[in-house]
C-alpha cells in the first residue's frame, strides 16, 4: 500500500488514499429528490424532496422509491412541506422530517400517510433515526438540538449545545450512539446513548456568502462514518478515532460528472445511504451550480459510489467485496420458510455450479450472526434457532457475485 500523504490545516487531518477502485455512476437523473437517501428494509432506496430551492416549496413535496438493480422510480408517498432525512422503524414504517413544517409524518406499512405524527416543539427537523431503545432522533436545525420523540410521538429534548449550527444529518451505530454534522460548519459530533457529546471531526466546508456550507447527511456503515460534504462537493470517509479520508469528488467542482471516484464531481450532495454489504453507496445531487444560481436544488439526480470495500481498512462483513448482484433478480437460490420458523433451507437454482460459495447472516445493524461456507451442493439447511425475532439478511457469495435478501424471524 502506497504511503497516504497527509494534509494538515487547523482542526482538519484528512487522509488522501488512492481510491481508483471506486467509480460513480449516475442511476436516475432528474429524479428532483434533494433531500435524505435512507435504505429501505426491502433493498431499496427512498429519496426525500426538500423543494427545488432552498427556499419553502409552494406545493407539498414527495418521498420516492427507487428500486435497486433496475433503478427504476416510483412515487411512494406525498404531501410533505418539504422533505429532508426519514428513516424506517423495526416494524418497517416510514418516518420522514418536514423542514418546512416544524414536524414528522409517519408512513405505514398500509401505505397510509399521517402528516402530523409529531408536531410539537419541532423548528427545522431535518436527519432522523430510531435509536436502540426505540424512540427517535432528530436533528433539529434552527433550534440547535438533538430532539427525542416517543413511539407515540410526543417530544423532548434529548441534547442541547452551543456546538450546534445547524445539526442536519444523523446516522447510528450498532452500540446505539448517535452521529451528527453541522450543515454550517461541518463539524461531526458522536452522542453517547446517556446524551454524552463530543467533537468527532471536522468536514470541509465551502467558504463564502452569508454562511459558510458544511455537511449534508451520514451514514454509519462497517465502522465508519461517510458524510457528505454538500459544500465543496466531496464524500469522506471517517473512522471512530476522528480520521478523515477523501473517497469521491473534486473540491469545489460545482458539477455532476461521472467516472473513478476521486475524478468525479458532485454538485450539492446531500443525502447518502449504504447498500445492505457496504459496497455501494448512494448520494442525490442537486443543481450544478453553487456560483450562478445557489438556491435551486432541482434539476436532482441518484449516483452511486461503488467499490467502497476494495478501500484498505474497510472490512465488509459480507464475507466478500465481490459485486453486488441484482437483488429483484436473484438466480442464484431461493430462500423458505420466509418468514423463519427456526430454519431455512436455501436451494440452489440446478443448472449453476454450487460449489465455495459462503453464506452469512446479518442482523439489521450488519452484526454477523451466522456464517457457513458450500463446497458443493444444490441446498443447505440454517438454523435460526435462538435469534431474536426481526428482520435479517442472507448474504450468498459465490464467484458470480454477491446476492442479500431479507429474511424474517418470527
Amino acid at each position: 500500500m502506497k504511503s497516504p500523504v497527509l494534509l494538515f490545516s487547523l482542526l482538519l487531518f484528512i487522509t488522501y488514499l488512492p481510491a481508483q477502485d471506486l467509480q460513480v455512476y449516475t442511476i436516475v437523473e432528474n429524479l428532483n429528490a434533494s433531500g435524505g437517501v435512507t435504505m429501505g428494509p426491502d433493498g431499496n432506496i427512498y429519496v426525500s424532496d426538500f423543494a427545488p430551492s432552498f427556499t419553502p416549496p409552494t406545493e407539498p413535496t414527495k418521498a420516492y422509491k427507487v428500486t435497486y438493480g433496475t433503478w427504476a422510480a416510483s412515487e411512494f408517498a406525498t404531501g410533505f412541506d418539504g422533505a429532508s432525512g426519514s428513516c424506517f422503524d423495526r416494524e418497517d414504517n416510514f418516518y420522514q422530517s418536514n423542514p418546512f413544517g416544524h414536524k414528522i409524518s409517519k408512513v405505514s406499512t398500509d401505505g397510509t400517510v399521517e402528516i402530523n405524527w409529531a408536531t410539537d416543539s419541532l423548528g427545522l427537523p431535518v436527519g432522523i433515526q430510531q435509536g436502540s431503545d426505540g424512540n427517535f432522533y432528530v436533528c433539529d436545525c434552527s433550534l440547535g438540538k438533538i430532539m427525542r420523540i416517543l413511539p407515540d410521538g410526543t417530544v423532548s429534548t434529548f441534547v442541547e449545545s452551543d456546538e450546534f449550527y445547524c445539526p442536519n444529518g444523523l446516522a447510528i451505530d450498532p452500540d446505539g450512539n448517535l452521529y451528527a454534522c453541522n450543515y454550517n460548519d461541518g463539524k461531526v459530533f458522536k452522542i453517547t446513548p446517556d446524551g454524552t457529546l463530543s467533537l468527532l471531526t471536522q468536514i470541509p466546508q465551502l467558504l463564502g456568502g452569508p454562511n459558510p456550507v458544511g455537511a449534508g447527511h451520514l451514514i454509519w456503515k462497517n465502522g465508519f462514518l461517510f458524510v457528505t460534504a454538500i459544500g465543496r462537493g466531496q464524500i469522506f470517509k471517517v473512522d471512530m478515532a476522528g480520521n478523515k479520508q477523501l473517497i469521491a469528488g473534486v473540491a469545489n467542482a460545482f458539477s455532476n460528472g461521472d467516472g473513478p471516484a476521486l475524478q468525479a464531481t458532485f454538485s450539492k450532495p446531500n443525502g447518502i445511504a449504504a447498500s445492505i454489504t457496504g459496497d455501494t453507496l448512494f448520494v442525490n445531487v442537486a443543481q450544478n451550480s453553487w456560483v450562478s444560481n445557489p438556491n435551486l436544488l432541482h434539476p436532482s439526480h441518484l449516483r452511486m459510489i461503488t467499490g467502497v470495500c476494495s478501500l484498505p481498512d474497510v472490512e465488509c462483513n459480507m464475507v466478500s467485496n465481490s459485486k453486488e448482484v441484482d437483488v429483484s433478480e436473484n438466480n442464484l437460490f431461493t430462500v423458505s420458510p420466509n418468514p423463519s420458523d427456526g430454519r431455512i433451507w436455501i436451494a440452489f437454482k440446478k443448472e449453476i455450479g454450487v460449489k465455495n460459495f459462503k453464506l452469512a447472516l446479518f442482523d439489521n445493524y450488519s452484526r454477523v450472526v451466522k456464517t457457513a461456507t458450500i463446497e458443493q451442493s444444490t441446498t443447505f439447511f440454517l438454523s435460526t434457532e435462538g435469534l431474536p425475532a426481526g428482520m435479517y439478511f442472507l448474504n450468498v457469495v459465490g464467484e458470480a457475485g454477491s446476492v442479500t435478501e431479507k429474511v424474517i424471524v418470527k
